[in-house]
């Protein structure tokens, strides 16, 4: 299945993630139904799983695929995110469908066709860090600054358009006239 994964997270324990399903995957699982549906529903007139998929999409409805489709899909896509998410999350997470203001998605009471693009938002809660999280990704570098020893801080800001005072005019026979 091919997506597009879009990542915001909306706390430091919640993550939101927008995944943009392409159109040919949600075809070949609206297929997949389809053809599971054709084997447990008997049409009129056909063996069971005989039926022709037009016949089946006529006689289930397609607004009755769809939903069996976009559960299938976001199940997928869940299932896909989750596994791999670190940390792992503390519950199930919400899902919801689309997004009313782009027109190349698709909203939940709108039916599918074929060159839509599936969106399916997914927030979950994880745990918040450890402090021995926190020390790993200080050392990582991932997150603050480790502070280098080695490195001058400078006491005191020193007005705008203004020169610091040159550290070698305080040794003595460096050359620069400090009694000026």
């Amino acid at each position: 299945m091919k997506f597009e994964i879009i990542y915001d997270d909306k706390t430091p324990i919640e993550r939101r993630i927008t995944v943009r399903v392409d159109s040919d995957s949600v075809e070949k699982v609206w297929r997949e139904e389809v053809g599971k549906i054709g084997r447990e529903v008997g049409v009129p007139g056909f063996r069971k799983g005989k039926a022709p998929a037009r016949v089946v999409e006529g006689h289930v409805g397609r607004a009755a695929i769809w939903e069996r489709v976009r559960d299938e899909v976001s199940r997928q896509v869940t299932n896909e995110i989750i596994r791999d998410a670190d940390p792992a999350p503390l519950a199930p997470p919400t899902i919801e469908y689309g997004d009313s203001n782009d027109e190349n998605t698709i909203e939940s009471s709108k039916i599918w066709k074929p060159g839509d693009v599936l969106e399916v938002v997914i927030t979950y809660l994880f745990p918040p860090p450890t402090p021995e999280d926190i020390e790993r990704n200080l050392i990582k570098g991932i997150g603050a600054e480790i502070p280098d020893p080695l490195k001058p801080v400078i006491e005191g800001a020193t007005p705008p358009g203004t020169n610091p005072p040159d550290p070698r005019a305080q040794i003595p026979g460096s050359g620069l006239d400090t009694d000026n």
